[in-house]
């Protein structure tokens, strides 16, 4: 069961959503954008948010091409 918490980067939740309404499973989505397991978890909980272009272009993306 996800629990669903308050995320404050807009990135982050868009990401938990298509996750959770496409069904993915999270380490194969964390190897599409190029992270590891732990950046993911620190990310929802809200401990870390994503920095670097790079990162933030490859969610960009990411999210483009999965809504």
């Amino acid at each position: 069961m996800v629990k669903l918490v308050m995320i404050k980067n807009i990135r982050i939740q868009k990401l938990i959503e298509i996750s959770i309404r496409k069904n993915f499973n999270y380490v194969k989505m964390c190897h599409d954008l190029g992270i590891g397991t732990t950046s993911w978890y620190r990310w929802i909980r809200g401990d870390a948010e994503p920095t670097g272009r790079n990162n933030i272009e490859k969610i960009d993306k990411f999210i483009s091409e999965h809504q």
